[in-house]
């Protein structure tokens, strides 16, 4: 991609890390405390992800999607990464792509338990 864009791909990697860092999305510091989020998509899916600032990665989710979205939920956790990778295997058979999930009766028990969340 960064060959078509006609720029050098170290160009094209500090980018993208520009664009997570202002989403909150840290990759980098998995081991900080962050929140773990729950968004809801008007077509019924969801989808969990962790950030440093839920309100800025909410808004960089709703000005990418064509859907309307809404904030469930979030929660401030040490192990945001580590719970989020868990979530992420546990539920794989609902995926549907990336961090976006059908809401099953299993998902929908773990986000009442872990969440106070009703889906």
């Amino acid at each position: 991609i960064a060959d078509e864009m006609g720029i050098s791909q170290r160009t094209a990697e500090l980018h993208w890390a520009r664009v997570k860092e202002k989403s909150g999305k840290r990759t980098a510091s998995r081991g900080s405390t962050q929140y773990v989020y729950v968004v809801a998509a008007e077509n019924g899916a969801i989808k969990i992800g962790i950030s440093r600032s839920v309100r800025e990665r909410f808004r960089a989710l709703t000005t990418a999607s064509p859907i309307p979205l809404r904030l469930l939920g979030h929660r401030r956790r040490s192990d945001a990464y580590q719970y989020e990778q868990e979530f992420i295997e546990r539920h794989k058979a609902a995926r549907i792509r990336g961090e976006w999930f059908t809401v099953t009766d299993e998902i929908r028990a773990q986000l009442k338990a872990d969440f106070r969340i009703t889906v």
